[in-house]
């Protein structure tokens, strides 16, 4: 099965980084699982997650590299630039 996302939410997932909202985080790392995650084993779910998406979209390693340089001050135009680069979508595939 296959589903877009908004490359924030998927980033966001990736990163460790919240470039979005919460339940975006939510919503890829349940597609993932193919189940509903709890706040609380959110971190690890997408840890664990985290390899199966990258294998699938392999220029989220360099957002991964580039995510150090993530503050509350430059998110917006950090994602801006990342939209610019890759899109405003993903499809993944669980």
């Amino acid at each position: 099965m296959q589903k877009e996302f908004a490359l924030k939410d998927v980033a966001s997932t990736v990163t460790g980084y919240l470039m979005g909202e919460m339940i975006g985080i939510h919503n890829v790392v349940g597609f993932m699982v193919d189940g509903a995650v709890g706040s609380a084993v959110l971190p690890e779910a997408a840890e664990a997650v985290r390899p199966m998406i990258v294998a699938q979209h392999p220029f989220l390693e360099e957002m991964i590299r580039e995510s150090d340089r993530v503050t509350t001050d430059n998110v917006d135009e950090v994602m801006a630039e990342w939209e610019g680069r890759w899109g405003l979508t993903v499809v993944l595939r669980n």
